[in-house]
């Protein structure tokens, strides 16, 4: 169950949003709501050719506090108007870590898609690094907004992979509560793991000792990557929340998400829980 969830506080437009989410959320599951605002400090361009004055100084931080009392104002006056138990920090530095480390404190983590043109878009970087570092389910809330309904009609990918089997379990609270879940399994054949004859039937079996009832669509994919197969079923069947695995490693450094991952990260119209 989610007891502790962390909301992603930023500048960008789709904010109101997702906090509006995330405290339906947190009064659903009865859960205590952490809202975290990250910011860079202020500091000298190392391109300046002049001394800046202290006066200039003080402006910009003054600019920076400001900033941050609105964004937590938004974010209290909504979880104040549920009633549900909050709190807001506010923290200087990156916001990958900063999320990656308060959020391993939390059951679920509220992250915000990249808007790409938006002012104040996300930093593409932070859902990778928050995906696959922080050990904790990520609810990717899309830049167009969530549905009033997210979680009553799921549509969960399978593969018979570590991840999904990780997703599966974190999704467990949504599954429970919805009225209808899908599980969806692409291409079954081509899956490394044997899922016998009837392949999805399996996990649909575990999902039913869970009290969660699962009906189990296979496809095969042709002509469309399987992201987009995902995509446009969960559009033709009102889905209102995408469960997957999140796909992906570190290389060199690098923060490397799947193909599939990566396509619901840019193309997804409905929010989408993953777990890696």
């Amino acid at each position: 169950m989610y007891k502790t969830i962390l909301v992603h506080l930023d500048q960008s437009h789709a904010l109101e949003d997702r906090v509006e989410l995330a405290v339906r959320l947190a009064a659903r599951f009865d859960a205590h709501l952490v809202g975290l605002f990250t910011q860079m400090p202020w500091s000298v361009p190392v391109y300046a050719e002049i001394p800046i004055g202290a006066e200039v100084i003080n402006q910009a931080e003054a600019a920076l506090a400001e900033t941050a009392d609105r964004i937590v104002s938004l974010f209290e006056a909504h979880a104040a108007s549920a009633g549900i138990s909050h709190e807001s920090r506010v923290e200087e530095g990156g916001a990958s870590q900063l999320l990656i480390a308060h959020g391993r404190y939390s059951d679920l983590i509220i992250l915000g898609q990249r808007d790409p043109d938006d002012d104040f878009p996300p930093d593409s970087g932070v859902a990778n690094a928050v995906l696959l570092e922080s050990g904790r389910p990520c609810l990717i809330v899309p830049y167009i907004g969530a549905p009033e309904s997210c979680g009553e009609r799921i549509l969960a990918a399978w593969n018979g992979g570590r991840e999904a089997a990780r997703a599966f379990s974190d999704a467990a609270p949504f599954m429970q509560e919805a009225r209808e879940v899908t599980v969806f399994v692409a291409n079954p054949k081509e899956t490394v793991r044997a899922e016998g004859p009837l392949p999805g039937a399996d996990i649909a079996v575990v999902l039913s000792r869970q009290g969660i009832k699962a009906e189990v669509n296979t496809v095969t994919v042709d002509d469309i990557d399987v992201g987009n197969e995902m995509l446009s079923h969960a559009f033709d069947t009102d889905i209102d929340l995408i469960v997957m695995g999140a796909y992906g490693h570190s290389r060199f450094r690098e923060l490397v998400l799947g193909g599939a991952t990566r396509f619901l990260l840019k193309h997804m119209t409905v929010p989408v829980l993953m777990a890696h």
